[in-house]
């Protein structure tokens, strides 16, 4: 079973195309619990966590403590200052953070036990209750009183963002798939999320005699960006080649400047050098597909990981077991994910389904009235590393449909 969720993992996110095999959801069932008693009686304990060293580390909220057990059910307890720890997190320096909302203060402790740091909250009084590392290897933590989300690097350098919503009392706060960070308003009744920047940039060169290196960049995922580097003597730009007019540089591009695009809707994006047309490339982004937790039968499907430009929409297809064809699962629509599984009007039953971003239109959605997309190809299914195969003219970007994935999950 692990083995299977492997190749899902690894087979879904590099192409377009994603496939899931689906089968039948078992009944529910109870689970026995062991329980271990905290050594200090009255500790009150709070927030646990997955520590570095591949145990379970917990904050004793009255016992003024940070607690470790073994997953055999051996217990550590080290002291910490009167400040009532209360939630704990593995930063990326490989140490234990945890926010002590009594002293106003968040405290970094190694795997040892060794408290090597306490940083001052630069709002008093914040009162800083939840804390979880970032997809940016910073720390992040809610203010409840402060009614601010704040970062704080492993150095212990603190930056505040304040929450829009007044007394919105931020409390529980986690890193979501999508690069950002999303917290829970306790007061506010809302879910809140902070637009990290895009740290992951991919870069192309575009190199003299009208070559881009890589010719196709193939991105692990949604919202990931793209930098091209022009090492081309002369008058060059880089453009949006499916008409629809996504990205184009202003004006042309020296000779050492970059350009660079985020893209955030799945599909195969053809791209060009308006002042040289013969120079070409494309960006391929994948659409994921993955299990929802606790389920065998139904799957998160996410094409976008930002909403459409005014004017455009976004088209997904489907092609269910039993069948060589696609047909359109969601046209016209804004959202990014939706989950498919015998409640969906498509549902053929157990078997493999593979989605794609629509093809006849656009893998990010539908042109405006106004745009006049070129006439591309919507290419047939190619092999890992292979350039795809040949197939029927359609209006709008060239679509790479890659192999799909057939793992079990049953």
């Amino acid at each position: 079973m692990s083995g299977h969720r492997h190749l899902i993992r690894l087979l879904v996110v590099i192409t377009p195309c994603a496939s899931l095999v689906l089968a039948a959801m078992p009944a529910l069932a109870a689970f026995p619990i062991t329980e271990y008693p905290v050594p200090t009686a009255g500790a009150v304990p709070e927030g646990a966590a997955l520590g570095p060293d591949g145990n379970v580390w917990f904050t004793e909220f009255n016992g003024n403590m940070i607690g470790k057990i073994t997953t055999a059910g051996t217990f550590s307890e080290f002291p910490v200052a009167v400040g009532h720890p209360y939630a704990i997190a593995p930063g990326s320096d490989a140490n234990l953070w945890f926010t002590e909302s009594g002293a106003n203060t968040i405290s970094r402790m190694t795997t040892a036990g060794t408290v090597t740091g306490t940083f001052a909250v630069p709002t008093s009084p914040g009162v800083p209750f939840g804390i979880a590392p970032g997809p940016d290897k910073n720390l992040w933590f809610t203010e409840f009183q402060g009614n601010q989300v704040t970062q704080v690097s492993t150095a212990g350098v603190m930056a505040e963002s304040p929450v829009p919503t007044a007394h919105g009392k931020p409390f529980g706060i986690a890193p979501g798939s999508d690069g950002n960070v999303w917290f829970a308003e306790d007061g506010g009744d809302k879910i809140g999320t902070i637009h990290l920047p895009n740290l992951r940039i991919h870069y192309i060169f575009y190199i003299p005699n009208r070559f881009f290196i890589p010719n196709i960049t193939v991105l692990p995922q949604q919202g990931e960006a793209v930098s091209w580097l022009t090492l081309n003597p002369g008058l060059h730009g880089i453009a949006d080649a499916s008409g629809m007019g996504l990205f184009q540089t202003p004006n042309g591009l020296p000779i050492g400047e970059t350009f660079q695009f985020s893209f955030t809707g799945a599909g195969s994006y053809a791209y060009d050098d308006p002042f040289a047309t013969a120079a070409k490339g494309t960006v391929k982004v994948p659409i994921t597909v993955t299990l929802v937790v606790g389920a065998v039968d139904t799957a998160q499907v996410t094409w976008a990981s930002a909403a459409p430009p005014a004017g455009f929409a976004f088209d997904v297809q489907v092609e269910r077991p039993g069948t060589s064809s696609f047909v359109p699962w969601r046209t016209g629509v804004t959202g990014q994910t939706a989950t498919f599984g015998p409640s969906d009007p498509l549902w053929a039953g157990t078997g493999t389904y593979k989605f794609r971003p629509g093809c006849g239109t656009s893998p990010t959605g539908r042109p405006p009235a106004t745009a006049t997309p070129r006439r591309s190809r919507c290419p047939e299914a190619g092999r890992p590393g292979q350039p795809p195969g040949p197939g029927p003219p359609a209006a709008g970007t060239e679509l790479w449909s890659g192999p799909g994935v057939r793992a079990g999950l049953v």
